[in-house]
């Protein structure tokens, strides 16, 4: 069920402070009374900065207001989305099922660029996730609260036409990304590597200049995906390798992008402890995110050429489970020797990266939920990003900060590769010294070492920022959130512009 957006352009604002860009919520908005609405403003003392909030009632209505600490010269984004949600959140509380949102903005502010803000942060802040009940295969969305919104924006000679489409950009971007929300809140008895495979490829084929191919488990022993085989070996789930690739006319580049799906992870007989293990059927969040950025990106026809590759596995226990000492082939010819089976998500992306050769591709982009240690670097206040070209950190950060989705940069020291050699294989699956210390570390070591030569290399460990995360006002701290897909999707238009 879609909400409802409907926008109108309002006379200027009375006595409105330009030094701030402030959004208010009310239940019932009346524009011939908006002097009386300017004064009942000043009266409660709104300045519109960061953090700050009023709800008083006036004249019968309910006022929200949350400031969002943006100056003429500067929209402070994350400010703003974090007031959005908060309005929303607002608006739940007091069983609003429609309500008027005014915006205020700066003089310089881009008023097209944040009616589509406001609308894709609407959309994720509206997504929740029901309960599976006994007869049903899948959940049933449950009712939206807030069933219509009607945006007042302060007449700053824009074109309506334009702000409505941008408005109807922002919902349907929001609604891509809540679509990898509802894959990884997904039950791992309702999400086997199979329907990973074909949920995302029904919903690719939808779009144009798409091509789709899933690859089993016997074409998977056939092609030497040995790294995806022996993962799975342990499931009567078999694995899959779903490769969507996005071909427009006027495709130049190529880039690949990588998600690792392993639907549930047991760890193994390197099993996981007890505590949070129910938690891992979030071990598939790097393919929902990645597989939503490639989607986005097909849908609004950027320019390049995407092939997007997800790697769907469960790796669990059984008589033909891989065991810690077994060695196997990977797809490039190198033989690895896996120390510790709960190492699994190194050892399908390896697989995948190198056989990324086969585009010819201009840049790869992986994303997983790879490590525990990536919470020991940056808890849950960012991503991990490693990178084989310096020159990528920037783009990466700048993509994040746009999106609100923060990384933090980790170097990959030439001893952690060294650690990562074997005496009966070319590479261990972790530091073969048995070392605790830098995990993360030595996991994009590894990967590292598949990258095909000449191509540039973005990884990105989100394990400790996918799921159960930071309320940041917009998005829940329960459940998924689809991190690091609006920096892809970023990342992606700013490469399609240089193709």
């Amino acid at each position: 069920m879609k909400t409802k957006i409907n926008i109108e352009l309002l006379p200027c604002l009375p006595n409105h402070k330009e030094s701030y860009f402030s959004l208010i919520a009310e239940n019932a908005f009346d524009p011939s009374s908006i002097t009386k609405f300017a004064s009942d403003l000043k009266e409660e003392g709104f300045l519109g900065t960061s953090k700050e909030k009023k709800i008083f009632t006036s004249n019968n209505r309910i006022i929200i207001a949350y400031g969002t600490d943006s100056t003429n010269d500067n929209l402070n984004l994350s400010g703003f989305r974090k007031a959005i949600g908060k309005v929303i959140s607002e608006a739940k509380d007091q069983n609003l099922s429609s309500i008027n949102v005014e915006i205020y903005p700066t003089q310089n502010s881009d008023i097209e660029y944040i009616s589509f803000v406001f609308a894709e942060t609407v959309t994720l802040a509206l997504y929740s996730f029901e309960h599976i009940y006994s007869n049903q295969i899948f959940p049933q969305k449950r009712p939206i609260c807030v069933e219509e919104i009607k945006l007042f924006i302060q007449n700053t000679n824009q074109n309506l036409e334009s702000l409505s489409k941008n408005i109807s950009n922002g919902i349907d971007r929001g609604q891509s990304l809540n679509f990898a929300r509802y894959l990884s809140d997904l039950p791992s008895n309702q999400l086997r590597p199979k329907d990973l495979s074909l949920l995302t490829k029904e919903k690719f084929t939808q779009l144009k200049f798409t091509n789709s191919t899933i690859l089993d488990k016997i074409e998977l022993e056939k092609q030497g995906f040995g790294g995806i085989i022996a993962v799975g070996k342990g499931s009567i789930y078999e694995p899959h390798l779903a490769i969507f690739d996005y071909n427009p006319p006027s495709a130049k580049d190529t880039i690949v992008l990588i998600g690792k799906g392993v639907t549930f992870d047991t760890g193994g007989y390197s099993i996981k402890s007890k505590k949070h293990h129910n938690e891992m059927k979030y071990d598939m969040c790097g393919a929902a995110n990645v597989f939503s950025a490639a989607y986005i990106a097909a849908k609004e026809e950027f320019p390049v050429r995407i092939v997007c590759m997800l790697a769907c596995v469960e790796n669990t226990i059984g008589d033909y489970a891989q065991r810690p000492s077994d060695v196997y082939k990977a797809w490039n010819g190198k033989l690895v020797d896996v120390y510790n089976t709960d190492a699994e998500g190194r050892l399908i992306l390896a697989d995948v990266i190198a056989f990324a050769a086969s585009f010819s591709p201009k840049i790869i982009i992986d994303i997983a939920t790879l490590t525990g240690g990536a919470s020991q670097i940056a808890s849950n206040m960012a991503g991990i990003l490693c990178v084989n070209n310096d020159s990528l950190i920037s783009d990466v950060k700048k993509a994040g900060a746009l999106a609100g989705e923060k990384f933090i940069n980790l170097e990959i020291l030439p001893e952690a590769t060294e650690n990562i050699k074997g005496t009966v294989s070319d590479y261990t699956n972790m530091n073969n010294k048995w070392n605790d210390g830098a995990a993360t570390m030595h996991a994009a070591a590894f990967l590292k070492e598949f990258v095909p030569q000449n191509v540039d290399w973005i990884h990105m460990d989100i394990a400790s920022m996918s799921y159960n995360g930071r309320n940041n006002g917009y998005l829940s701290s329960e459940g998924a959130n689809s991190f690091g897909s609006r920096t892809i999707v970023n990342l992606l238009k700013k490469y399609s512009e240089l193709n």
